[in-house]
C-alpha cells in the first residue's frame, strides 16, 4: 500500500501539490506551491529540489523506486 493510502486510511488530512487540478484518491491537489507550502504541517517527496529547501524540515523524503 503506497504511504498516501496509509495516511488516507487512518483518517489523516491529505494535501497533494501538483500541477494538475482536482482530487487525486479524494484528497484536495494545490498547483500554488506557496499556499501549499504555507497549510502543509508535514511532506513527502521524492526528490530533494531547490523550490523546497525554505521548507526542508517539513519534509519527509521516499524514494519513488525504492532507492535508497
Amino acid at each position: 500500500m503506497s504511504a498516501l493510502r496509509k495516511m488516507l486510511v487512518t483518517g489523516i488530512e491529505v494535501i497533494v501539490s501538483e500541477f494538475d487540478t482536482g482530487e487525486l484518491f479524494g484528497s484536495s491537489v494545490l498547483t500554488d506551491l506557496y499556499q501549499f507550502k504555507d497549510v502543509a504541517d508535514v511532506m513527502v517527496a521524492n526528490r530533494k529540489v531547490d523550490c523546497l529547501r525554505d521548507v526542508d524540515e517539513n519534509i519527509f523524503f521516499q524514494a519513488p523506486f525504492g532507492d535508497k
